[in-house]
């Protein structure tokens, strides 16, 4: 029995492959390394093995997560994972190596992951063999959920964006200075709850300044992170997270206009990862 796992700062989903084949999903909180202390996944976790009683019989763990990018932070993963099942055999690699594996199986081309951060690389088939610099929001993470959140914070901080678009954000998220500093400044995970905010810009994305703003982030997406990676015009772009999915269409027409072309895009990496490590068993 396998258990594989793709985790996100928002949340992790899980693949329990018996040796039937029957495949157990489920869902539980996200960790990133560089934003939570502690794991925030184990408790969940914990409480459903229980109950379904199959701790003991996983031999093999591959986790991919978010931050999961340097040895300390896989080390804190694959720690707890043991204090779980202490007798499977644990791989824990970054999210970036999941999409990579998920998207291409063993071709080449650039995976590109677009949520609540953004990271993207290029997949040779067996390793990422160069990748952009994950900088967070706050440097870089263009596209990203985070990212497109904090410049609409800024365009209504501004008064830039139209008195009905403010009106309409305003109400819906129950906003205003106070709350925006206390959720910025004081509590812990700022890059999620600006990430929130990218179904409103989806939703308003007709409106001229919502759509100056997603232009500029996706255009510097492709500019900044998705360019320097492309070796030759055979490479191919495939991309998966929410704010892929659902901006997919405005994305497609961003590459296109500068000469590149998303091939697929996926929600959720999960279900590729899972007919990867299914074909390659041992891998």
């Amino acid at each position: 029995m396998i258990l594989i796992a793709d985790s996100g700062s928002t949340k992790t989903e899980w693949a329990l492959v018996r040796d039937s084949g029957t495949i157990v999903l489920f869902r539980t909180a996200g960790y990133n390394p560089y934003f939570d202390q502690q794991v925030s996944w184990s408790r969940e976790m914990t409480g459903w093995l229980n109950r379904k009683g199959v701790t003991a019989e996983v031999e093999r763990i591959y986790y991919y997560g978010a931050g999961c990018d340097v040895d300390h932070h896989r080390n804190m993963v694959k720690k707890v994972l043991l204090e779980i099942f202490p007798s499977a055999k644990i791989t824990v690699a970054d999210d970036l190596m999941g999409a990579a594996r998920s998207l291409f199986d063993r071709e080449r081309g650039v995976a590109l992951i677009l949520g609540t951060g953004t990271n993207a690389g290029l997949w040779n088939g067996e390793l990422l063999i160069k990748r952009n610099l994950p900088l967070g929001y706050l440097l870089g993470d263009h596209g990203s959920g985070a990212a497109l959140g904090l410049r609409l914070v800024k365009a209504w901080l501004d008064r830039e964006l139209t008195p009905q678009v403010s009106m309409a954000f305003e109400k819906q998220y129950k906003i205003n200075v106070h709350i925006l500093k206390n959720e910025i400044y004081l509590k812990g995970k700022p890059n999620y709850y600006l990430a929130e905010f990218a179904p409103f810009l989806w939703k308003y994305q007709t409106d001229k300044t919502i759509h100056a703003i997603l232009e500029s982030e996706f255009g510097k997406l492709f500019d900044i992170h998705i360019k320097p990676l492309l070796s030759n015009t055979e490479d191919k772009i495939r991309a998966t997270g929410s704010v892929a999915y659902y901006f997919q269409d405005m994305l497609k027409t961003t590459a296109r206009k500068r000469s590149m072309e998303i091939e697929k895009i996926v929600r959720y990496p999960l279900k590729g990862l899972v007919t990867y490590h299914m074909k390659h068993m041992g891998t």
